[in-house]
């Protein structure tokens, strides 16, 4: 099965990462070559008898790929929170002829094929600038004004650096 160039938005795309591996790919991500796009894959349905292999592929933004893999967005709520358009059914069909795929933009989602409530990637992502303190000089002058920043540490999350305004 060849993701890479499907006809969805961005094509070519490249792999990113397989999160679940079960005689191939079952889950996994591939992000656009042109475009700042992210593609999440699951396998949601096989049926044997017809040799056909089904996928979800939902298109997320960079930021909100990176939430989800995060864990801050649920592995569901990338699905299910999507905007129009951005599922795609990819079916792929096995017969004598060789290998087929089917594409199919998707409104709603049937509730067994998405992932369980709660279910979180979980992975240590960078989900914004890494901070510089020279950043902070620098805002401080230009809008003359004296301005401070402090770290805060969380034990139950992946989130690598967070933003604060105050």
């Amino acid at each position: 099965m060849d993701f890479t160039s499907l006809n969805l938005f961005g094509t070519p795309l490249q792999h990113v990462e397989t999160y679940v591996d079960y005689d191939g790919p079952r889950t996994f991500s591939m992000r656009s070559a042109a475009w700042p796009i992210y593609y999440i894959f699951n396998a949601v349905d096989e049926d044997e008898a017809a040799g056909s292999l089904t996928f979800l592929a939902v298109a997320v933004t960079e930021s909100r790929f990176r939430a989800t893999r995060s864990g801050l967005i649920t592995f569901r709520d990338a699905f299910a929170g999507a905007g129009t358009g951005a599922v795609t059914l990819v079916t792929w069909v096995t017969s004598d002829d060789g290998r087929s795929v089917v594409l199919e933009p998707i409104s709603e989602i049937p509730p067994e094929w998405l992932p369980v409530p709660g279910a979180r990637l979980n992975l240590k992502t960078a989900t914004t600038k890494a901070f510089d303190a020279r950043d902070l000089v620098h805002l401080s002058e230009a809008q003359d004004r004296t301005i401070f920043a402090f770290e805060v540490e969380s034990a139950n999350s992946n989130i690598t650096e967070f933003p604060t305004r105050f």
